[in-house]
């Protein structure tokens, strides 16, 4: 499981001591929302729990927002959207470069034509438990209601979701248990909260394999280089069988090429004629990838 924090200069502590409390609380991995000057790579190492380095853009305007997505989205591996207006949470959830969208009760609406456009784009909406935590009076009650609201949008419309404490200090972490068990005395159920805390390092993992360099499009990274008679032979893998046509213009040596269906297992190469040239592999994960070829 996941947390997320706020360190220095947005929070009160450094990344370094948020990731020695989450670590001995028993997380798998923090993910730091703010643009810091330590190292990601030295606390993992120090600390032994994974650091993923997002983004949460808080501005006022779309029109802000998307300028700045487009900037790093190439980059980060967790994009977040700080909600709250109903524009901005608009934007966030008819987004696919937008991971998560936060806070999207917190002074504005969220409704079930926004937790349908979630679905469909696959943002994640956030379920913040901060304010339950370390707030009281009518300010708590707030956030119960608001968070109660926000489960029944996004269960009836099976949008995606992340759970939360956001923690801005070392002293604002707790334990998955503990938010666990704050979960369910608001009504919520333990798994529920536990795939929510989950959910984290799924994007995560997601992102990562985007930004490396065999990722071409989703269901689709590069294979190896075959050395053969006729050069070097470049071999897409696709994990569903149902792409015909992938536009890789943009990749270097590599035009187009044609991923047909299970069955059509032929390639026209670059003289006109056809040769048997298909690959059926399962990877680490346990997933069956159809290749096909193209010489260049």
């Amino acid at each position: 499981m996941y947390e997320t924090a706020y360190p220095y200069p947005d929070g009160d502590a450094t990344a370094a001591r948020h990731a020695q409390t989450a670590a001995r609380y028993g997380y798998d991995g923090l993910v730091v929302r703010t643009d810091i000057d330590e190292s990601l790579t030295a606390i993992r190492d120090q600390y032994g729990i994974d650091i993923v380095d997002g983004v949460e853009i808080d501005v006022d305007r779309p029109e802000e927002a998307g300028r700045i997505v487009g900037d790093v989205r190439k980059e980060s591996e967790l994009v977040s959207v700080l909600g709250g207006s109903d524009r901005l949470n608009r934007f966030a959830v008819e987004q696919d470069r937008v991971d998560v969208l936060s806070r999207p009760m917190d002074g504005g609406d969220f409704n079930h034509v926004l937790a349908k456009k979630a679905a469909v784009h696959g943002t994640r909406v956030e379920f913040d438990f901060g304010p339950l935590l370390r707030s009281s009076g009518g300010r708590r009650v707030r956030a119960l209601r608001s968070l109660r609201k926000l489960r029944e949008l996004v269960t009836n419309s099976e949008t995606p979701y992340v759970v939360t404490a956001s923690s801005r200090s070392h002293f604002h972490l707790r334990a998955p248990r503990e938010i666990v068990a704050v979960g369910k005395q608001a009504g919520f159920e333990a798994e529920w909260l536990r795939d929510g805390l989950a959910e984290w390092g799924e994007i995560a993992a997601q992102n990562r394999r985007r930004l490396s360099g065999d990722f071409i499009a989703p269901g689709t990274k590069r294979g190896r280089h075959e050395e053969d008679p006729w050069g070097t032979c470049r071999t897409i893998l696709c994990e569903s069988t149902d792409i015909w046509r992938i536009s890789l213009s943009y990749l270097r040596g590599v035009r187009v090429v044609n991923c047909r269906p299970r069955g059509a297992d032929y390639r026209r190469d670059g003289v006109g004629s056809r040769s048997r040239d298909r690959s059926n592999r399962v990877d680490s994960g346990g997933r069956r990838w159809w290749g096909y070829s193209q010489r260049h």
